[in-house]
């Protein structure tokens, strides 16, 4: 039992990259829809107000946020749906966020009703964070996109940005899924993300929006801390070859 708590102890061990500051988390998602009747001259506007939640600042641990939408026309000629979510955890050695925004106005112009509308889904999020000492990382990005946009952000405050897109670009072309290693001096840091995504209707032509995305930044684990995690496990496995070659099989 000794070797399985030295393997469990090294993550503890391990000093603190990340320092919390302040963050802001705000998911919306809104949208309008209009129906008119040629015939009797009638116009009906459904336009809900704009549904927002915000992140508490000093919940630091996992959380999530999500709002959604679910609108129609009087005849259900028209209707609008969609969700705003994003679930995110600030961790010592760990920044990772994980958002979509997702919205769809559709709909159809039967005989004398024609209709038309429009709908966006928004997410937004930053983060402070201090690096006390000379930090190497590995940022992981995977995104993806229709009628929307993500926009990200990594700057350590007073300087130029240490990564200021959402993609990578080398000699086979651009890449929304990569990872990345890095190395932070000591700073102040700040992360922005933006998602979102916009879908409009006009007659029986419409256009959903979806934007997706997920990173994270992670710590590079110190070489010591990799050489007691291996350590600890050798020693795990000797202990059980010792237990089989005595004829049985038990991990205490």
């Amino acid at each position: 039992m000794a070797s399985i708590i030295l393997a469990c102890s090294v993550g503890s061990a391990q000093a603190a990259a990340f320092d919390a500051v302040a963050q802001q988390r705000r998911v919306q998602i809104g949208g309008t829809l209009h129906e008119f009747d040629y015939a009797t001259g009638i116009q009906q506007t459904v336009s809900p107000p704009i549904r927002t939640q915000v992140g508490a600042p000093a919940d630091w641990g996992p959380s999530s946020l999500g709002v959604g939408l679910g609108i129609q026309t009087a005849s259900a000629s028209a209707f609008g749906q969609g969700h705003a979510g994003l679930q995110s955890a600030f961790g010592p050695q760990q920044i990772h966020f994980s958002a979509i925004a997702d919205v769809n106005i559709s709909g159809y112009a039967a005989g004398p009703i024609y209709v038309d509308g429009t709908g966006q889904a928004r997410v937004d999020a930053s983060y402070q964070f201090i690096v006390a000492n000379e930090t190497p990382i590995v940022i992981a990005m995977d995104s993806s996109g229709r009628f929307g946009e993500f926009n990200f952000s990594l700057r350590r405050d007073g300087d130029a940005s240490v990564l200021q897109d959402a993609y990578m670009i080398d000699s086979s072309g651009m890449h929304t899924h990569f990872a990345r290693g890095l190395t932070l001096v000591a700073g102040t840091y700040s992360i922005s993300a933006s998602l979102l995504a916009n879908s409009h209707l006009d007659g029986d032509n419409s256009v959903a929006g979806r934007t997706t995305a997920d990173f994270s930044i992670s710590a590079v684990p110190e070489p010591q801390s990799w050489a007691m995690l291996v350590a600890g496990l050798a020693l795990l496995g000797l202990r059980r070859r010792r237990c089989q070659a005595r004829g049985y099989d038990r991990a205490d």
